[in-house]
């Protein structure tokens, strides 16, 4: 509200910075995310959309120019900590265990006998390989469910699976689901737990089956990475069941290891 002649200036600028002309301001005046409406009537038509698309893509953001604004100093802006930040530890957790995970795969290529400290795993690599796949496949499920049908999730531990799920990064190109290529990616692993551990197949043709598992694992924890460096920077928010299927190829990538056998054997 304007009650002071010093914030005429200020706002006409603000307003010129939204493409607005001085002779087109007029009241009410409103600026939701990067939109601005003016007049009662745009009101009244925008505003229920803009608030839908809102509350479809997790929230809107405040106007970062109002806050870099002159006339932001007449505005009586209150900074509340966003619940989704609760997740941050568990996301940054996250990436350095990816980080940690995917070095010590790489190195075991060079420094073979690394692979001694996970001899432990030898006797329970075929049930472990089973049951991360399958949870990670039901996640992966769900997650397409939410994406797909615009459902709100059930966030355990923490909040923000909403917002990562409504963020404009859970689709490429803003029409595939990134949860279906987990879907794709999980079923595939399970057929080749099927090859290596019923039927005993170590090959698909001519082509070690070991290596080519190993290295899309090893592609899809990058992935992982750069997915949950966009849910600590950009988007803000954790998703716990994003954060557990990220966990999850990466214990997949060490039981993948194809030195893993043939050191340990």
């Amino acid at each position: 509200m304007l009650y002071k002649e010093s914030q005429v200036k200020p706002f006409y600028n603000l307003a010129a910075e939204y493409g607005i002309k001085k002779s087109d301001v007029g009241v009410p005046f409103m600026i939701i995310g990067n939109r601005v409406l003016i007049g009662t009537d745009e009101i009244k038509k925008d505003l229920p959309d803009l608030i839908q698309d809102g509350i479809n893509h997790g929230g809107i953001p405040f106007p970062e120019r109002v806050l870099h604004s002159e006339f932001s100093k007449y505005v009586d802006i209150n900074i509340i900590e966003n619940e989704n930040s609760e997740g941050k530890p568990f996301a940054i957790f996250t990436f350095f265990f990816l980080v940690i995970v995917s070095s010590y795969s790489i190195l075991t290529f060079k420094f073979k006998n690394l692979t001694k400290y996970a001899i432990f795993l030898k006797y329970i690599k075929k049930f472990l390989t089973l049951v991360f796949i399958l949870i990670g496949l039901l996640i992966s499920i769900y997650l397409f469910h939410l994406e797909t049908t615009n459902s709100s999730g059930v966030c355990i531990l923490f909040s923000g699976c909403n917002t990562v799920q409504r963020s404009s990064f859970s689709h490429i190109f803003g029409i595939i689901p990134l949860a279906l290529l987990e879907i794709l990616l999980f079923i595939s692993l399970f057929g080749f737990w099927i090859n290596s551990f019923i039927l005993k197949r170590d090959k698909i043709f001519y082509f070690d089956l070991n290596k080519i598992v190993f290295w899309i694992t090893f592609l899809a924890v990058i992935v992982a990475i750069y997915l949950t460096i966009l849910e600590i920077f950009i988007v803000k928010a954790a998703c716990v069941y994003c954060l557990i299927s990220s966990i999850i190829l990466g214990l997949l990538l060490i039981l993948f290891n194809p030195n893993f056998d043939r050191i340990n054997n």
